[in-house]
């Protein structure tokens, strides 16, 4: 035998004897394993990388199984019509292969495996180190086809609509609803609510349109909606009675934060008024701060969007003497997509959003470090959120909106405090700071692509996340109602509606990993000074805390309502590629 076979056999006795210390100790196995094994797995992945992932591939495998067996598994309850109605009737799907060949229609069918098992679950936390985290975590119930069904598929009246402002996908979105609905179920009846919520009662039925496959054809590639939007116009009995007198019963919107606050005052009123309509909502937001979900679809084509304004402000920032390029992006309350199109662009050397603390003047400011840049490397380019006045020092932020006779707590439609035009008033004031206390001439350039970058078809990989338009209907016809989808750790799963709502926007914090990796590509400081450091610090922590608190509350409120469960495998070990 040679000695590279005696190497691998010698290697391979290890690794089996690594794998049964892990499952014979489960308790306190970070510490243990480490000190017994670190040097021996450093020997190995010298001598057989592959086989050493292999090893920790079933050591997190067996650590994950282990202590799920010992865990009383919770699952985040989504509401189900027969919680509320006792007549309904369950029907095998028309996705199954028996289903399938009754109708003649072998072409369309899933195998066994492709169905999700009710009370399959996928973690919100993407690391544990113990059972009490484990226990700690929510859990969502995977979405996708199921078995059985609780619709009869051809008394099947289903509408949608899309709210709020536009956002990459909302077509694709759109097309796959009404492809799953067509081809899947065969649903033949289906309207798109044209112009928001107000569209259900404003010229009834007028602003009613039917859509089949035809109609859809091709709308993938276009940005906007066909259905088109608003914001506001949200009322609830009024929507109620255009549904009733259209016999709709699935309900499927498209929408941010501000429409599915209305979801849930919509889902309240049905339950109130013992209607069974089942609602369902499709995450939608370019800002990206959608709690739990990994991401949302429009983000990554906003970003990619961006990337060429502030490409074409670089551009101009190089080309004139102290040349300033400044951009405003997207992020009425958080800096996504500010910092992600930064750090895709490399090119930005500051970048101010909402959730950090910055000042403007003064020696450790904003001001002084764009006409350091300027002056000593021959332009400087800084990307700004949409609602980065709300990172202001609080006295610099209610000296400006003085000085611009902007009144507080203006609201838009949605209920959105209106942001000032930050960027707007940066470009001309730091031209007026430089001159004052430098006596230098900055050249400013000021593009604002906001509306620009949301407006456009979706990128391949948003096109693809869109599919989620998919997994809503399956949970709809599944019988689940009152919820929306997303991915969670990139396994599609059904969010209760409530939880969503009480959980409110997702932030950037500074003490992320996102935000310490664009400081290190900007270079740039706090732009604090001592005192106003070590405040914001102060203020940073307790409205960390408040967080934590709430998402605390969330998650014992989701504790109280959750299906009991005999333990289960988590998704994203056990279940092997659904169809969707």
């Amino acid at each position: 035998m040679s000695k590279q076979r005696k190497a691998v056999k010698k290697a391979e006795k290890e690794s089996k004897q690594i794998k049964d210390d892990v499952l014979r100790s489960i308790s306190g196995i970070q510490e243990q394993f480490l000190e017994k094994h670190s040097q021996r797995l450093m020997e190995l992945v010298a001598q057989r990388q592959e086989q050493v992932k292999l090893i920790i591939g079933l050591i997190n495998y067996s650590l994950a199984d282990e202590l799920l067996e010992q865990t009383e598994v919770k699952i985040c309850k989504v509401n189900h019509i027969t919680d509320f109605f006792r007549n309904i009737k369950a029907y095998e799907s028309p996705l199954t292969e028996s289903s399938a060949q009754l109708t003649n229609d072998d072409r369309h069918f899933l195998p066994p495996e492709s169905f999700v098992r009710d009370g399959t679950f996928v973690l919100q936390e993407k690391f544990y180190t113990d059972t009490l985290e484990l226990e700690s975590s929510l859990k969502f119930h995977r979405a996708g086809a199921r078995s059985t069904i609780y619709f009869d598929t051809t008394e099947v009246r289903a509408a949608i609509v899309t709210c709020g402002g536009l956002c990459p996908g909302l077509n694709v979105v759109i097309r796959s609803i009404v492809h799953c609905l067509t081809h899947d179920y065969k649903v033949d009846k289906i309207w798109g609510v044209k112009w928001g919520y107000r569209g259900f009662y404003e010229d009834f039925p007028k602003n009613w349109v039917e859509l089949d496959v035809e109609k859809v054809n091709g709308i993938q590639n276009l940005g906007g909606t066909i259905l088109g939007s608003s914001r506001g116009g949200f009322k609830a009995q009024d929507i109620l009675d255009s549904l009733l007198k259209m016999k709709i019963n699935q309900l499927y919107i498209i929408g941010g934060d501000g429409t599915h606050r209305g979801i849930l005052a919509l889902q309240k009123e049905l339950r109130a008024q013992n209607v069974q309509i089942s609602i369902v909502g499709i995450p939608k937001t370019v800002d990206n701060d959608i709690p739990f979900i990994d991401r949302s679809f429009g983000f990554q084509t906003a970003c990619e969007e961006a990337v060429q304004f502030i490409n074409a402000a670089n551009v101009e920032a190089e080309a004139a003497e102290n040349g300033v390029g400044i951009v405003k992006l997207m992020g009425r309350y958080c800096g996504y997509i500010a910092v992600a199109s930064s750090l895709a662009s490399r090119d930005v050397n500051i970048c101010l959003i909402p959730e950090v603390h910055f000042q403007l003047e003064g020696p450790e400011g904003v001001y002084e470090s764009i006409i350091e840049r300027a002056t000593q490397k021959g332009h400087c380019v800084v990307v700004i959120a949409e609602g980065a006045e709300d990172g202001l020092i609080p006295e610099e932020r209610t000296k400006i909106r003085e000085k611009l006779g902007i009144q507080e707590d203006i609201r838009d439609e949605s209920g959105n405090i209106k942001s000032m035009d930050l960027g707007a008033f940066i470009k001309n004031d730091v031209s007026k700071y430089a001159s004052e206390k430098h006596n230098v001439k900055l050249t400013v350039k000021y593009l604002d692509p906001m509306y620009a970058i949301r407006s456009v078809k979706a990128n391949c990989d948003d096109t693809v996340l869109c599919s989620l338009g998919y997994v809503s209907v399956h949970g709809v016809q599944a019988g689940y109602t009152d919820f929306s989808v997303g991915l969670v750790r990139d396994e599609p799963v059904m969010i209760p509606i409530d939880i969503l709502v009480e959980a409110g926007s997702k932030k950037m914090k500074r003490k992320d990993y996102e935000w310490q990796r664009l400081i290190s590509s900007t270079g740039q400081s706090n732009f604090l000074s001592q005192d106003n450091y070590l405040k914001t610090i102060t203020q940073e922590k307790e409205e960390d805390l408040k967080r934590k608190e709430q998402l605390i509350k969330i998650k014992y409120k989701a504790l109280e309502k959750t299906h009991e469960v005999n333990p289960m495998r988590l998704a994203s070990f056990k279940e092997s590629n659904h169809h969707d």
